[in-house]
């Protein structure tokens, strides 16, 4: 189901359709859908075999008391049983709070190659009294914390500083993991002076989070540290890339 899925939402038309008009990333919608369908078969299972379990306890039972059993009243009780499990456990299940933890070994060689440069790094992206890392239903670990870093003469500087919201944006917006505490274009490889840092919580954005394509998206390869354009400084910045809304929770100019 996952495979096809994502062959659907993988479509350009509907991406962007649904993009649109729900503000939200095919991606996020097929996880949803995903974890409904994985929450209806884990509790279909359980329930299943708790009714099984509740049929053949109350079966013996009666058997022990009276010498018969009563298989209407058993099974009506085991119905009963799998009717309340299932909707208790299905909804436990899809609707429990993402795992937050302060480390992680990861499958995804990208996420885990980003999640050491910027757990190791001087400019650690921890803040105290938060975790490090946010891991996501899939067990990729993400850094909490994200930096957006903007020009000082971007004509939206303004504003976003009235709103501390970066819209969504269809085509991605990128961002780091890396906390600089000066301006470091060089690092980041942007044409810019990169004196604005916006921080925020990486949990708004945690189902839309990924390693974008090297060359500003064209490649066809994964960029998780930037060093594709020597041009503007020698890299080795972490970078991702989401198309949801960023609430930013600081913004500050840099000295």
């Amino acid at each position: 189901m996952a495979k096809c899925l994502s062959r659907f939402f993988n479509n350009g038309i509907i991406h962007n359709t649904l993009l649109k008009y729900t503000k939200k990333p095919a991606t996020k919608i097929a996880s949803s859908i995903n974890r409904g369908w994985g929450a209806f078969k884990d509790s279909s299972i359980y329930s299943g075999l708790n009714g099984a379990t509740t049929t053949v306890f109350d079966g013996v039972t009666q058997w022990k008391e009276n010498g018969t059993i009563d298989w209407k009243k058993a099974g009506k009780r085991a119905a009963i049983t799998i009717a309340t499990t299932m909707v208790l456990v299905g909804a436990g299940t899809y609707f429990a709070p993402k795992f937050v933890i302060h480390s992680c070994a990861c499958d995804d060689p990208a996420i885990t190659k980003i999640s050491q440069k910027a757990n190791g790094a001087e400019d650690s992206v921890a803040d105290k009294g938060k975790a490090d890392f946010y891991v996501t239903p899939s067990g990729d670990a993400v850094p909490s914390t994200g930096y957006r870093y903007m020009s000082k003469d971007a004509p939206y500087i303004d504003q976003l500083s009235k709103t501390k919201v970066i819209p969504v944006n269809s085509n991605g917006t990128y961002f780091s993991f890396n906390k600089f505490d000066s301006p470091a274009p060089g690092k980041l490889q942007v044409p810019h002076d990169a004196s604005i840092r916006g921080s925020f919580d990486t949990l708004q954005i945690i189902d839309d989070i990924r390693i974008p394509n090297g060359n500003w998206g064209k490649a066809n390869y994964l960029e998780p540290l930037t060093k594709d354009f020597p041009e503007y400084g020698p890299g080795g910045a972490t970078q991702a890339i989401t198309k949801l809304q960023i609430k930013l929770e600081r913004i500050n100019k840099l000295p």
